[in-house]
């Protein structure tokens, strides 16, 4: 069996994943260590092929190289704030006689060149250590891409279309393309489904896509119409707008959720390019009126 290794196991996509892995190493198809802060193992217990380990990033480098040590593939879920890190990890990572892979939590769109050239863009995403580590460490990662996730479109409004103020941005070309979604539990089961079914050389830099849902701009206007009982109010995306809000530093992601915008306007996502797999693991999950029902 080989080892996988988590981290960031309390968020809303490393305790899915977790759980799923946990069952996995239970029937013997993997050995587990979930990597957690002091006293921040949550629900988790060591158990078959389960084990838990304190983990300090913040601490001396020495003790990280010790303690990822064992492990073959590395799978990151930590949420935004803690991306940072992951070169705390990838460097302690590359002195592993047992490392393989590295798994970063750079779960988005994808981005072409034309993005990482962009002087505000690709200011933004090119600065994370997911983009930066791997090449100049000279270690092996696996990536995985994904659409916009639930809670970040319907709940916290991120392209601008926040579910409960049954408002959206569109124009002709939003109107009909279709915007992929990925929900947690698809994604936690396909991470799963990845380093449980494939040998750890097998992931070395690979990538793969998981999207769950797509809709068209109209299709989520009408289902935002459909779960109100009224006309959603529809914003013009307009050429001024894309300006104004690229350059909202609010919270520094003006220039990221634009970026989303123009895959979906131009229709641009890159899922299925050459050397990148659309992840098939036949998941049934709920329909996308169900998934979004929740966040009203």
């Amino acid at each position: 069996m080989h080892s996988v290794g988590i981290l960031g196991v309390n968020g809303n996509l490393g305790k899915p994943t977790a759980q799923v892995l946990i069952k996995a190493a239970e029937q013997d198809k993997i050995k587990l260590i979930i990597f957690h802060r002091e006293g921040k193992a949550g629900d988790f217990k060591a158990g078959k092929n389960v084990e838990l380990r304190v983990i300090d990033l913040d601490g001396p480098k020495e003790k990280v190289e010790e303690v990822v040590r064992g492990v073959n593939i590395f799978v990151s879920t930590v949420g935004v704030a803690g991306l940072g890190s992951e070169g705390v990890v990838m460097e302690a990572l590359s002195k592993s006689p047992d490392f393989v892979t590295f798994m970063p939590a750079m779960y988005s769109t994808t981005w072409s060149k034309e993005d990482f050239a962009d002087p505000v863009l690709g200011a933004l995403i090119s600065q994370l250590p997911a983009y930066t580590k791997p090449k100049e460490l000279g270690i092996s990662i696996t990536k995985v891409y994904t659409g916009i996730f639930d809670f970040t479109f319907f709940e916290a409004g991120f392209l601008y279309a926040p579910l409960k103020e049954n408002s959206i941005y569109l124009n002709e070309k939003l109107s009909k393309n279709p915007l992929p979604f990925t929900t947690m539990p698809h994604l936690a089961h396909s991470i799963a489904h990845l380093v449980t079914t494939n040998t750890p050389e097998a992931l070395k830099n690979k990538s793969y896509s998981v999207i769950t849902h797509w809709a068209t701009g109209s299709e989520i206007k009408d289902l935002y119409a459909k779960l109100h009982g009224q006309p959603a109010k529809v914003n013009e995306w307009t050429k001024e707008v894309r300006e104004a809000k690229r350059f909202d530093s609010t919270g520094g992601t003006g220039a990221v959720r634009v970026g989303y915008m123009d895959n979906w306007e131009n229709e641009s996502w890159g899922y299925e390019i050459e050397g990148r797999k659309l992840l098939d693991i036949g998941y049934k999950g709920p329909g996308l009126e169900s998934v979004a029902r929740q966040f009203l």
